[in-house]
């Protein structure tokens, strides 16, 4: 058997993925061929077979080098579990005849516009929304449904080109920089370059048009699941822990979050008709919901795993399963395990999300002192990195994680988290504003202010909306 892995992302991370199992792999005879636009020292001795590809915003050379490659050494399954291996896999999975989502599906979950067009005619609950090109178009939306509105290209970009618009003084503005933006953004880029690839008619204008959308109060939940089929084998209802920062980048996740029996069930009722909305199937989902009182909104519905920036771990540490083993398995047309809750989890991150220079890191024993008692934790980030403003298109804010656990209580694991992220010490030289890295606050603290978002200023990006 052998299994390619397209456009995987997480650099390190994805070969201690495979190496997790590689005695199972090899008493199953099966081997993973790894093909990406970026190759990294170790990925020769991981991997059975490497490839390197264009950029995946490249579509039609990058489509070139893949379909010859495949053609010449078959493979039995596919995993395109990131947001660059969506359409390409997707494509791969129809021309070579595996197990994989639809072009179709996997466009309505990249395409924003035709993701809300769905979700309206499946009576799915979301936000208000409208397609617009220009300042007037805001204006026409907000003296409909009031303000504050948010504005969003029109491909999946998570927290890039998404902003919050909160009055008529800063509609200009907010225009101006989507529209600066939109021929810059990769995302978009990929987008337009796979719809020119298949000869597909997107109905607007992705370098020139753009979402507006009200603006949704409640409290922000994210379901994750692997389709088999069409069926989804769901990991649980996370909470998300927005930062005070205005923007609501995100610093945390509970799995489970802190809801109620009924509240969860109402939100997986959300989250499955949406995602047969789109008509996904054969591959991961991660639902995007906000929760007012009891009626869930669906923010985004995206076609693929989270497994990026310790994700992974939190899915695995709370459920006992590995989001990548049941990629794996879907690829492979096999069956997937019953889904229970294990361990209560709790990620959160130490953030920054101003321009400096990370001039020190922790020592491996200062590393291995401030997160004892973890489950696992991870430095995103690495001595002498630059980093970039939280407003910048390839901006990381992310620069380390620790995941805790406990048997009975999120309250529990996410307390023993924060005292493990407040204990990361990072030496940061500011090289614009100054440079804030937010400390974690107790959840006693935290837990009033999710339920209700505030109020952004003009132009904010927002994560995952």
């Amino acid at each position: 058997m052998r299994i390619l892995i397209l456009y995987p992302g997480l650099f390190e991370e994805r070969r201690r993925l495979v190496e997790g199992f590689r005695w199972q792999l090899r008493l199953t005879g099966t081997k993973i061929v790894l093909a990406d636009e970026c190759l990294h020292a170790g990925d020769e001795k991981a991997f059975s077979d490497v490839l390197l590809l264009p950029p995946a915003e490249n579509a039609i050379e990058a489509w070139e080098v893949l379909a010859r490659y495949l053609e010449r050494y078959p493979v039995d399954g596919i995993i395109a579990q990131s947001e660059p291996s969506l359409l390409l896999g997707a494509r791969a999975a129809r021309e070579f005849d595996l197990p994989g989502p639809t072009v179709e599906s996997v466009l309505a979950s990249v395409n924003k516009f035709d993701s809300r067009t769905r979700l309206q005619a499946a009576g799915v609950a979301q936000p208000s929304f409208a397609l617009v090109h220009d300042a007037a178009g805001i204006r026409r939306f907000a003296r409909e449904f009031g303000w504050p509105v948010v504005i969003k290209a029109t491909a999946s970009s998570r927290q890039r080109l998404v902003l919050c618009v909160n009055g008529e003084q800063d509609v200009e503005a907010a225009t101006l920089q989507m529209h600066a933006g939109l021929p810059h953004a990769k995302d978009i880029q990929r987008l337009v370059a796979f719809a020119e690839l298949e000869g597909t008619d997107l109905g607007l204008d992705p370098l020139r048009d753009f979402l507006v959308e009200s603006f949704q109060d409640g409290l922000p939940l994210e379901c994750d699941a692997m389709l088999s089929g069409t069926t989804p084998h769901w990991f649980g209802v996370c909470e998300q822990l927005p930062s005070e920062r205005p923007g609501f980048f995100i610093e945390g996740y509970l799995l489970p979050g802190r809801l109620t029996e009924a509240q969860q069930d109402t939100v997986l009722q959300t989250a499955r008709a949406a995602v047969r909305a789109l008509g996904l199937a054969h591959t991961g989902v991660s639902v995007e919901l906000r929760l007012d009182d009891m009626a869930p909104y669906i923010i985004e519905v995206n076609g693929r795993l989270p497994w990026d920036d310790g994700l992974h771990g939190l899915i695995e540490a709370s459920t006992g399963c590995v989001p990548g083993a049941f990629a794996l398995k879907v690829a492979l047309g096999k069956s997937l395990p019953k889904v229970k809750l294990r361990k209560h989890a709790a990620l959160i991150y130490k953030c920054c999300y101003e321009e400096g220079m990370l001039d020190q890191t922790p020592s491996p024993s200062e590393w291995k002192s401030s997160t004892a008692g973890t489950h696992a934790a991870w430095m995103f980030a690495k001595n002498g990195e630059h980093l970039l403003p939280g407003e910048h298109p390839d901006s990381r804010p992310h620069l380390a994680g620790v995941l805790s656990t406990d048997k009975k209580s999120t309250e529990t694991a996410l307390r023993l988290a924060q005292l493990a992220i407040d204990r990361v010490q990072l030496n940061i030289t500011p090289l614009g504003n100054d440079v804030c890295i937010p400390q974690a606050k107790p959840a006693d603290q935290r837990l009033p202010e999710l339920a209700t978002h505030t109020e952004t200023p003009a132009a904010t990006p927002l994560p995952n909306h």
